[in-house]
C-alpha cells in the first residue's frame, strides 16, 4: 500500500494518486484547501502567484483567472467542507488586501471587485517581471509613462532573500507615495528566499550565502544597465535578516547605491551566533551556519559580515551610500545595540568630510515584529524613512533634514 504523501508534484487522496500539476518545474505548493469536490492548489511560479482547482467528480484541473499573475494570495477561512466556494486574500503592491471569492462549480468570481487606491487607474502603472543574466526574479512596479532610456529614475531596490521566505507582492503605502513621485519600485527575489522552491532557498543559505549577495549586486547592475535607474538614484531597502545581504553589497560595492534604509537590521552575525545566550543562537545555526564548531563557516561569515567587512578608511572621495538604520528597544532578535553598534564603526571609519549621513532611529518600548503596530510610532518611521530617501536624491553636497 502506497503511503500517503504531499510533495511539489504529487497528492495522494483516498488512496488515488492524481497528477496535479504539469511542469513542476519552478512550481511551489504554498497551501492547500480540501472541499467535498474540490480540492485547491495555491502555488508560487516563476511568473508569479497561481491557484489551481481539481475537480473531483469530473476529474479536471483547472486555473482561477487571477486579475494579475504577479499577487500575493493566501486563503482565507474556508471551514466549510461541502461548499463550492473558495476565499482568499489578494494584493498587489497597488491594491490593498481585498477578500475574492471564486465559485468552483460555476467556474466564475462573486461579487468581484479589486480594489485600487482612489485617484489610481488599472492602466496608470505597470507591473512586470524581468530576469537578470543569472535567472534571478525582479519584480518592477512603476507608473505606465515610466521609460528605460538614460537612468533618470529614482528606484527602490528591496531584498530579503534568507530563511526561505518569500518577499511577497503585498500592497504597502509608504511604497506608493513613492511611486506617486515616479520611484521604480524593484523587488529582487534573490537566492535564500522561498520564491522559487527548496533548491532555490538552499542555493543562498550556510555555506552557499554569499550567492544571495551576488544575486543583490547583480540586480542593482541589471536596474543600472537596463536604462530604469542609475547608481546616483538607486536606494537599497531592507529588514531583518535581509539586512546581510544589503549590507555585504554595500561593503563590497558602495559605490552601487545612493542610499539604504536597514530596519531591526541584523548587521553583527559573528557575535550573535558566538553568543550561547542570545536567543535564536540555535536555530540560527541551521541558517548561517556553526561558526562556534566549524572553522570553515566561520572563516565563510567572515568574508561577508557587514559589521565586520566595513571598510578600514572611507576618504572623502570614496563612494559610501547615506544610510537610516530603524532599531527597536525591546528587540529581541536583534538587540537595538547591535545596528547602534554597526553605526559607531560606521562614523569611526568615515572621513569628517565624507557627504554620506548616517542615522538611527530607536523605537521605544518595541520589539522586533512590533516596532511598526503603535500608529504614532509607526507614522514617524515611515515619514522618516521617507524624508531620508527623498533627500538622498537631492544634489545637495550634505544630506541633512533642514
Amino acid at each position: 500500500m502506497k503511503q500517503e504523501t504531499l510533495n511539489y508534484t504529487r497528492l495522494t487522496i483516498s488512496k488515488e494518486e492524481l497528477n496535479l500539476i504539469e511542469n513542476p518545474e519552478g512550481k511551489v505548493i504554498l497551501d492547500v484547501e480540501l472541499f467535498k469536490d474540490y480540492i485547491v492548489l495555491f502555488l508560487r511560479t516563476k511568473e508569479g502567484s497561481e491557484i489551481l482547482y481539481y475537480n473531483l467528480k469530473i476529474k479536471k484541473l483547472e486555473k482561477i483567472p487571477l486579475p494579475i499573475k504577479l499577487s500575493s494570495v493566501t486563503p482565507n477561512n474556508n471551514h466549510d467542507y461541502d461548499s463550492s466556494v473558495v476565499k482568499f486574500i489578494y494584493s498587489t503592491p497597488l491594491t490593498p488586501r481585498t477578500e475574492l471569492k471564486f465559485n468552483l462549480e460555476l467556474g466564475k468570481f462573486i461579487d468581484f471587485g479589486v480594489k485600487y487606491i482612489s485617484g489610481i487607474k488599472q492602466g496608470d502603472y505597470v507591473i512586470k517581471r524581468e530576469f537578470t543574466p543569472s535567472g534571478v526574479p525582479v519584480t518592477l512596479v512603476h507608473k505606465s509613462n515610466i521609460k528605460a532610456e538614460e537612468g533618470g529614475n529614482p528606484c527602490l531596490l528591496v531584498n530579503y532573500g534568507a530563511y526561505g521566505v518569500n518577499l511577497e507582492l503585498d500592497y504597502r503605502p509608504e511604497w506608493m507615495a513613492l511611486l506617486n513621485k515616479g520611484f521604480v519600485l524593484a523587488l529582487a527575489h534573490i537566492r535564500g528566499g522561498g520564491e522559487l522552491g527548496p533548491n532555490w532557498y538552499n542555493s543562498g543559505r550556510g555555506l552557499n550565502r554569499d550567492q544571495s549577495i551576488k544575486d543583490l549586486i547583480e540586480a542593482g547592475d541589471f536596474l543600472c544597465n537596463s536604462g530604469l535607474t542609475s547608481k546616483s538614484k538607486l536606494i537599497g531597502f531592507t529588514w531583518s535578516a535581509g539586512a546581510i545581504n544589503l549590507g555585504a553589497s554595500i561593503n563590497r560595492r558602495p559605490g552601487l547605491f545612493k542610499g539604504a534604509v536597514l530596519r531591526v537590521p541584523f548587521l553583527d552575525p559573528v557575535t550573535s551566533l558566538m553568543d550561547p545566550l542570545q536567543p535564536l543562537t540555535q536555530v540560527e545555526k541551521e541558517e548561517w551556519g556553526d561558526i562556534s564548531a566549524n572553522l570553515e563557516s566561520l572563516k565563510h561569515l567572515l568574508t561577508y559580515a557587514p559589521y565586520d567587512n566595513l571598510p578600514k578608511m572611507i576618504r572623502k572621495t570614496d563612494p559610501f551610500p547615506h544610510t537610516m538604520l530603524i532599531t527597536a528597544e525591546n528587540d529581541e532578535i536583534v538587540p537595538y545595540w547591535q545596528p547602534l553598534k554597526y553605526n559607531a564603526k560606521l562614523r569611526t571609519v568615515l572621513s569628517r568630510e565624507h557627504p554620506s549621513a548616517h542615522f538611527v532611529i530607536t523605537v521605544p518600548d518595541a520589539g522586533h515584529t512590533d516596532y511598526l503596530m503603535e500608529p504614532q510610532a509607526r507614522t514617524n518611521v515611515l515619514v522618516s524613512e521617507l524624508i531620508f530617501i527623498l533627500k538622498c536624491l537631492d544634489n545637495a553636497q550634505r544630506l541633512n533634514y533642514n
